[in-house]
């Protein structure tokens, strides 16, 4: 048994440094000078599409980064003011006994957040010059290191399984799917009902709705002015 409240701490300030980098560059380059979400008469359907995307994915990317931020801030101000035992067989035994929901959203965020920035960089480009071969170049650059990223991210999540035991799944997937479950596990918990964690869902789903009706280029006018005979 020893004392591995620090070694837990670097761990999280090893996400939590790179998602503020990210997160702040995010804002210039997609929120800030957005391409034009009006198609051109000239856009043919993949352009088109990226042009109603890019926003949700631009402001998906901005949160994933944050959130993990916060999630990796409050697990390392926990473990540095915290009186509690932090001894352990080791590190993971640690992480997994006292931090797994944090760990786990942690990473899910960060990556997320990641990928995320690679698309709209992508995208970015793509919308610039889909006429010749540079945006063809780009795009294909773009999706490559995405599929790239996924990749190192599945072996490492099977490199950190011991015993052949995979507590978060055996890639990507199973490691959302951990976090989705934890999470629900503590938001529906009755001794400490999460309301601000259930209206996030909420407006997750009617934000995923939304996302879909745009994506198809369906539009709905609400408006509740009569139009103009």
């Amino acid at each position: 048994m020893a004392q591995y409240g620090s070694e837990a701490v670097s761990l999280f300030n090893n996400m939590r440094t790179p998602a503020s980098i990210l997160a702040s560059a995010i804002v210039p380059l997609g929120l800030l000078d957005l391409p034009a979400t009006n198609n051109s008469k000239d856009d043919s359907k993949i352009p088109a599409i990226l042009r109603r995307v890019f926003p949700l994915v631009a402001i998906s990317s901005l949160t994933n980064h944050i959130i993990a931020l916060v999630w990796a801030t409050i697990a390392v101000n926990d473990l540095t003011t915290s009186s509690s035992d932090q001894s352990a067989s080791s590190l993971w035994e640690l992480i997994q006994r006292d931090y797994e929901l944090p760990w786990v959203a942690t990473n899910v965020h960060f990556i997320l957040g990641m990928l995320g920035f690679m698309w709209i960089t992508g995208a970015r480009i793509y919308l610039k010059e889909t006429k010749g071969p540079i945006g063809r170049s780009v795009a294909g650059l773009a999706i490559s290191g995405m599929f790239h990223l996924i990749s190192i991210i599945n072996r490492g999540i099977q490199a950190s399984a011991s015993d052949n035991s995979h507590p978060f799944g055996r890639n990507i997937f199973g490691l959302i799917r951990q976090y989705a479950g934890l999470l629900s596990e503590r938001t529906t918990s009755k001794k400490n009902l999460g309301l601000f964690e259930v209206l996030s869902g909420i407006f997750l789903g009617i934000a995923a709705l939304n996302a879909i009706i745009t994506i198809r280029g369906e539009t709905h006018d609400l408006s509740i002015v009569p139009p103009e005979k």
